[in-house]
């Protein structure tokens, strides 16, 4: 395994441009609030140093490259030659000191959470108990195909499961089972393809992330959202990184494949994210096929013999979108039939506002989202969208970093999640995995699109699908990195996570207990 300098210098160049993005955003936040946090001066200052870093390494000559990349390559060998510790009793503790830290994260967080009727958590009971007093779920599911389901801001699927109990408490403890089942579940499936010891540190990276424990006590539907995005990442084969979905027989592919069409659906009806998520999916198979198709032009006899498989692959492919038509058919339906688009959200509209407050304005008037379009544009020079998008770029990155840090902390979560980043990006390099190329997509994808938001309305619920890849990655990292020559390696990264679980445990206590 070899890295180009070309290469690695384009990467330091993007380290330079985000570091530089994180110190504006953390200056610009301390100038706004006025004051800073420890934290929020260590993510400026880490971004500075990346910032400045990257410049350096970017002008530095050949020489200067050599020992780097040499060391940076021994890096990912070891991560793709080493293999997780077979542990499984330090495994299984792991994971339940996890298990005990979410929950006891869980405890701490029920009673912090705002009121209700102050954010969009009250919108959520309001609809869900008009939907309990119109018949409840079957009368949700006939208002869909017929049209006379008005919501057109949150979707369905969530609203329909916190119909069976549509009170805040109920709703936060709904929350709360979906957070832990997802929690269960894919440590489960990770234990079962890399071992007890690498589900063991996923299980705690989840566990203690701030994001993750601050949604799973709120009555929204994000992380109904993270577990069917997590879900699809698991359900496309670690092999073969040209064809997706080209592992095992032909039933066995043809049932992946409809899975995972049904998981998008799920996803679509749960948030209007959902939808990019399908097209980052799509959009992901697409462009491995064009990479496949284009190395098989490179010799007759691989490109005659690529001739049936073709098929058969846009077949799969079909099946797919037909399996995530079938299941978001409710939405699209009612969409088609009350709005005359499929996919239309009300929120398209802000796509195209300035900020928040113009939305108001917008749907009185009845404006269409090609009209909000339209007027757009012809309001603002390409300097003004340029600009627009640029610093959304920066805020965004910053967002996506700070999501995956751990609680009770706010901005200075960015520190630790450059650093689980990080890992997860080289394991990424290393292991070369097909559902790596998806996480991929849907980074740049949400990356790109919730920049261009960000005037309007930034939040880490934009970014979460991200979420449940991003640490398993982290978790394949360190437990590669553990698998190493040194014995007592893994016996120390053990004791290394259940400290860092406690250690929040206890932070978001105090933290709880001096806010009170």
């Amino acid at each position: 395994m070899r890295t180009s300098t070309r290469l690695a210098r384009l990467a330091a160049g993007g380290a330079a441009a985000a570091g530089a993005g994180v110190l504006a955003a953390t200056t610009t936040r301390m100038l706004e609030s006025g004051g800073a946090s420890l934290g929020t001066i260590a993510a400026a200052l880490i971004g500075a140093i990346a910032a400045a870093g990257g410049t350096l390494l970017v002008v530095a000559p050949d020489r200067w490259w050599r020992p780097l990349l040499a060391r940076f390559d021994a890096v990912l060998s070891r991560i793709c030659a080493g293999r997780p510790p077979v542990r499984n009793r330090a495994g299984g503790v792991l994971v339940l000191v996890g298990s005990v830290s979410y929950i006891a994260l869980l405890t701490i967080h029920f009673p912090l959470q705002p009121d209700p009727a102050t954010d969009d958590q009250g919108a959520y009971l309001e609809r869900a108990q008009q939907i309990r007093t119109n018949g409840g779920v079957t009368g949700l599911l006939s208002s869909l195909f017929t049209g006379d389901f008005e919501e057109a801001n949150r979707h369905p699927l969530y609203l329909a499961i916190l119909s069976l109990a549509p009170t805040a408490r109920s709703g936060q403890v709904i929350s709360a089972l979906i957070g832990s089942a997802a929690l269960l579940g894919f440590t489960l499936l990770i234990a079962r393809r890399s071992g007890w010891f690498t589900a063991g540190l996923f299980c705690i990276l989840l566990a203690t992330n701030g994001a993750y424990c601050r949604f799973s006590v709120r009555v929204v539907c994000e992380v109904l959202l993270v577990a069917l995005c997590g879900a699809v990442w698991f359900a496309v084969p670690e092999s073969d990184p040209v064809k997706p979905g080209t592992t095992g027989h032909g039933r066995h592919r043809l049932t992946r494949h409809a899975v995972i069409g049904c998981l998008l659906g799920l996803a679509y009806l749960t948030k209007g994210t959902g939808l990019l998520v399908a097209v980052g999916y799509f959009g992901w198979c697409a462009l491995c096929k064009i990479s496949s198709m284009w190395a098989a032009r490179k010799s007759k006899a691989a490109w005659q013999s690529s001739e049936p498989q073709s098929g058969r692959d846009w077949w799969l492919a079909a099946c797919t979108l037909l399996a995530f038509g079938v299941v978001a058919s409710p939405l699209l339906v009612r969409n088609v039939r009350r709005f005359g688009n499929p996919f239309y959200n009300v929120n398209s509209l802000l796509l195209f506002a300035d900020e928040y407050a113009d939305f108001d304005a917008m749907t009185q008037s009845g404006t269409s989202t090609s009209e909000a379009a339209e007027a757009y544009f012809a309001s603002h020079s390409v300097m003004d969208i340029v600009s627009r998008e640029a610093w959304g770029l920066v805020w965004e990155l910053f967002i996506i970093v700070r999501s995956l840090g751990p609680a009770p902390l706010d901005d200075s979560r960015a520190v630790f999640g450059v650093a689980i980043l990080g890992g997860a990006l080289l394991a990424i390099l290393a292991l070369q995995r097909a559902r790596d190329g998806l996480l991929l997509t849907w980074g740049l994808l949400l990356w790109v699109v919730f920049a261009w938001y960000v005037p309007i309305a930034a939040g880490e619920r934009f970014v979460l699908p991200l979420l449940i890849p991003i640490l398993a990655c982290a978790a394949e990292f360190l437990a590669r990195i553990a698998g190493g020559p040194e014995r007592d390696n893994a016996s120390k990264l053990a004791w290394g996570a259940a400290i860092w679980a406690a250690f929040w445990v206890v932070m978001t206590g105090l933290f709880a207990a001096t806010s009170s």
